[in-house]
């Protein structure tokens, strides 16, 4: 999907060669905001911390790339539905066992249908990506 997005066009290309330098500024900022990390001078110890997050460095960065974004841009927002609706419980933590019970009956039918909308995702991509 992302690499769908990306081959769009040469800008989707940047953006995305962009995103991870622009990932650290972020981590770096929220950092240096929390007084977790300091920006020092090494010449005379001076902290420059306040300098450097009003710099450019800091206040240029574009927004997150988002994926749901990549994906209605690339024309594949069926997939992203389907598919990373899945992905996403597990990636954020919001998966809980809690959902199965001592039905096994149950337990099956919640696996089949998380299956079946694998293979759905599966499909479309084969239909709307690598046929086409």
């Amino acid at each position: 999907m992302v690499t769908r997005w990306v081959i769009l066009s040469d800008v989707n290309a940047q953006t995305f060669n962009d995103g991870a330098i622009n990932e650290l500024k972020r981590i770096g900022r929220k950092n240096l905001q929390a007084g977790h990390a300091k920006i020092i001078n090494k010449k005379n110890q001076e902290d420059k911390t306040s300098e450097f997050l009003q710099s450019n460095v800091m206040n240029g960065i574009p927004k997150r790339l988002r994926i749901e974004e990549m994906a209605k841009e690339a024309k594949l927002e069926k997939i992203y539905t389907m598919y990373y609706g899945f992905q996403s419980l597990l990636v954020h933590g919001t998966f809980s066992l809690g959902i199965l019970s001592d039905n096994v009956e149950r337990n099956l039918y919640i696996a089949a249908r998380a299956t079946v909308g694998f293979t759905h995702a599966i499909n479309l991509t084969v239909q709307n990506w690598i046929v086409k």
